[in-house]
């Protein structure tokens, strides 16, 4: 239990000196009887002297069963433990131009039993989104007015950059509309908005925090303007929207938010052709490279992040049942590169293959063949052949299906580069002495 030890006391209530320098003092009810609508004042004068009240004393107004309204100033900063319990029947609490508060140890909400309303009056819309009142999180379900306008279908002020905490608890709020230059949604922002049904987000946001939207029972629409899915937690939205609201992004971007972290846990994303939104042309992200080293593919992209696809082939594979088998070594790879905000690569095809480095040494050693072989990457691009990996000096052959040969070159820093002028998606044979392998010319 707080006992009261306060330095003078002018009417209703009773003040305690907090800083003689800077003239603060603690704010408190001089009685328990206090009744009807209380407005605690930003200033006071005591001997020709003007104190700021800053801070609500620990149970400053506790046990105060008749207030049914309290007007706090935006000079307080500071609400004490049990500052407000026991108020029984109040019904109202009035924040004039309120900035962030800290609040201790049920501050708030102890035993309130008739408690209704929030009105945030005198305050300018923008500033106090762009701040955020944390202390609304810590009050019950409320209806919620902000300068005497009730607060149910809402549009944020345009200039607006970030929602931080002002609806958290407001029972009211049935919908919530978000201008272009909103770019971030503030943790627990619109948290228990029990009658939230719709949320419309701005072209140009980037981030929702955690709780933005939780315990939202109803919340079932959401249109979404980024053409970049916004960063979101899985805690932003409760679990029923993710099974039943629509989500409804950008046309032509519904596989951006089906692939992006948490958006991929809507079950029913789709795309909407919004009047405002301009869907930027997507760049193509670069077309891979294909090396082969020390028994390794490496694929490598010039586009930051890019992530690869590929799919090699063997024709050796197979289930066989003739007495001699023919093995070829040679594999076919196929990849493209992908990336966030990209349009997928083209195609990239490779053959891999090895042709004997001393023939009459292969065999069988303890049921293990051993060869000795090179490896030999080959490539094509725009009628261009590119084979890797041959000794300096050994002549490379390209020749068409029927036999007429279309071009050779000699190997030179282990590479030999061919012009087969053969038309893209075409055959043709590459034969590097005894070895032949078939390669589609791209």
């Amino acid at each position: 239990m707080f006992v009261s030890a306060y330095d003078f006391q002018i009417g209703d209530f009773c003040y305690t000196i907090t800083s003689a320098n800077n003239r603060t003092v603690f704010v408190e009810a001089a009685s328990k009887d206090l009744k009807g609508d209380i407005v605690i004042p930003s200033t006071v004068t005591y001997n020709d002297v003007v104190f700021t009240v800053t801070s609500i004393s620990g149970e400053g107004f506790s046990s105060c069963y008749n207030i049914s309204s309290l007007t706090i100033p935006g000079t307080i900063v500071d609400i004490s433990e049990r500052a407000l319990g026991w108020m029984l029947y109040l019904e109202t609490l009035i924040f004039d131009n309120p900035q962030p508060i800290s609040v201790s140890g049920y501050g708030f909400n102890y035993d309130w039993r008739a408690f209704k309303t929030v009105k945030i009056i005198n305050s300018d819309e923008k500033e106090k989104l762009n701040m955020g009142l944390d202390f609304l999180c810590l009050l019950p379900s409320h209806e919620l007015y902000i300068n005497d306008k009730l607060v149910e279908d809402y549009k944020v002020p345009d200039g607006t950059e970030n929602v931080g905490v002002m609806f958290a608890n407001c029972n009211t709020l049935k919908s919530i509309e978000l201008p272009n230059s909103v770019k971030t949604i503030g943790s627990n922002a619109a948290i228990n908005c029990t009658s939230l049904n719709t949320i419309t987000l701005s072209s140009s946001l980037e981030k929702i925090g955690s709780g933005a939207f939780f315990d939202c029972p109803e919340l079932r629409t959401i249109y979404s303007k980024s053409t970049i899915p916004p960063s979101i937690y899985y805690e932003t939205f409760p679990n029923g929207a993710y099974m039943f609201a629509n989500v409804y992004v950008p046309k032509g971007t519904l596989s951006e938010y089906q692939n992006a972290d948490n958006w991929k846990s809507f079950v029913n994303l789709m795309e909407k052709e919004y009047d405002d939104v301009t869907i930027p042309e997507k760049k193509q992200c670069a077309t891979p490279s294909i090396t082969f080293e020390n028994g390794t593919i490496h694929f490598n992209c010039e586009t930051e992040g890019a992530e690869f696809e590929s799919e090699i082939k063997c024709k050796d594979v197979n289930t066989y049942s003739t007495r001699d088998i023919n093995i070829s070594a040679t594999y076919e790879i196929n990849v493209y590169a992908k990336a966030n905000g990209y349009v997928n690569s083209e195609e990239v095809n490779a053959t891999l293959c090895w042709i004997d480095a001393e023939p009459k040494t292969e065999g069988l050693s303890n049921g293990v063949a051993e060869v000795r072989a090179k490896a030999v990457l080959i490539k094509s691009n725009e009628g261009k052949l590119t084979v890797e990996g041959i000794e300096d000096g050994q002549t490379v052959e390209i020749y068409s299906l029927n036999g007429e040969k279309r071009g050779s070159a000699v190997g030179k820093s282990g590479t030999a580069y061919i012009d087969s002028y053969i038309k893209p998606g075409s055959v043709v044979v590459v034969k590097m002495r005894d070895k032949s392998v078939k390669v589609i010319v791209k």
